[in-house]
């Protein structure tokens, strides 16, 4: 017993709405990654340009801090930094790679990241970090000019920028995306389910029907019409079966015939033989 629903599920519609939508899904999860790829990385580039335009803001400040070695000048100038979104934290280093400052998450000369508070104190937060804690940096010199134009290198101070920041930035533009993407994909499977019921599923169906009830011996009333004003291969198909049911009558009148002229002949010789054996 064959029930409804696996008629459906194994139909020619359905496989076909499959294929095609297995297809689309292919394109749509690439054109999303894309998209969201495309997403990160412009606006990680917009991050990156934040940050080197820092020392416009703070370069004065932190050189001038380093040359007279106003450590509590420093330290505030590198909380005030490490208030930006786009800071998660802010090293000082002199010229011997020695840490003079720091503040917030930073990574030490070992490779180990640190976490430090405006109070001074560190901890390691290597385990903690997560996928999206991962740390990109940009390095800038620290270089004083005396009044008589020498130049003295001082240091190096860093900055410290976390793909989270990334992420919280574009979150909502992916989930954006995301929606935008599964409204699109359930809106195009339930028209393209309507469609090709429509088109192709129903009619087919009533082609099976009209099969199915063909009858040798009453061809003369016979003939589909897919009522389709679609001059495609539903329509060709509806012809070929017509022009098929139309040589069937041929053939079965050509027979009819050939029946009645056999009948004929055996009554003539029947009644030949019925006259002989008389005489």
């Amino acid at each position: 017993m064959v029930f409804e629903s696996d008629k459906f599920r194994n139909s020619l519609a359905t496989k076909l709405l499959l294929t095609i939508f297995g297809l689309y899904f292919i394109v749509t999860v690439i054109v999303t990654l894309s998209q969201l790829t495309f997403e990160y990385y412009h606006t990680k580039d917009g991050i990156t340009d934040e940050i080197r335009k820092l020392p416009a803001s703070f370069g004065k400040g932190v050189t001038q801090s380093m040359w007279t070695f106003n450590l509590d000048l420093l330290q505030s100038i590198l909380i005030g930094m490490h208030e930006l979104s786009i800071v998660s934290g802010v090293k000082i280093v002199n010229g011997k790679n020695q840490v003079v400052s720091r503040i917030g998450i930073i990574k030490d000369s070992d490779g180990i990241f640190y976490d430090t508070d405006t109070q001074g104190n560190s901890k390691d937060v290597q385990r903690y970090l997560k996928l999206f804690d991962e740390l990109f940096e940009h390095t800038f010199s620290i270089n004083y000019e005396d009044e008589n134009n020498r130049i003295h290198f001082l240091g190096a101070w860093t900055v410290y920028s976390s793909q989270r920041i990334i992420i919280d930035r574009v979150k909502y533009g992916f989930f954006l995306i995301i929606i935008n993407s599964i409204i699109k994909t359930l809106a195009l499977w339930f028209i393209f389910l309507f469609i090709i019921n429509r088109l192709l599923r129903v009619p087919l169906l009533k082609l099976k029907t009209e099969i199915e009830r063909v009858d040798f011996n009453n061809l003369e009333q016979m003939k589909v019409s897919l009522e389709s004003k679609r001059n495609d291969e539903l329509k060709m198909l509806e012809y070929s079966f017509n022009a098929m049911i139309q040589k069937l009558l041929v053939s079965r009148q050509a027979l009819d015939k050939l029946n009645q002229n056999l009948d004929s002949m055996v009554k003539v010789r029947t009644s030949e033989l019925e006259k002989s054996f008389q005489i």
